[in-house]
């Protein structure tokens, strides 16, 4: 802990991304066999199963939506995101 925080313990698997969100940067994984790319990071291609894969830096052109909860619903936030048309 950190600041009261907990903070995540990287693992050779996850290593490329949190040193990516130190430098700003979305790291991403590519398939070097079936060209799949994927997160959250594994040694693996989920796609096809080749351990063959590169670690690349997002271009930042996207745009990124993702809720993920843990504990109780909030339902106004919920009702705010199914209202924008973000959640179903």
């Amino acid at each position: 802990m950190s600041d009261g925080r907990w903070l995540p313990q990287p693992t050779p698997e996850t290593q490329h991304f949190w040193d990516g969100t130190r430098e700003g940067e979305l790291r991403l994984q590519r398939c070097d066999d079936c060209s799949h790319t994927y997160f959250p990071p594994r040694p693996f291609c989920p796609g096809c199963g080749c351990r063959d894969v590169a670690v690349f830096a997002a271009s930042g052109r996207a745009t990124f939506c993702c809720i993920a909860q843990r504990a109780a619903a909030q339902p106004a936030l919920l009702r705010e995101l199914v209202r924008r048309g973000h959640a179903v």
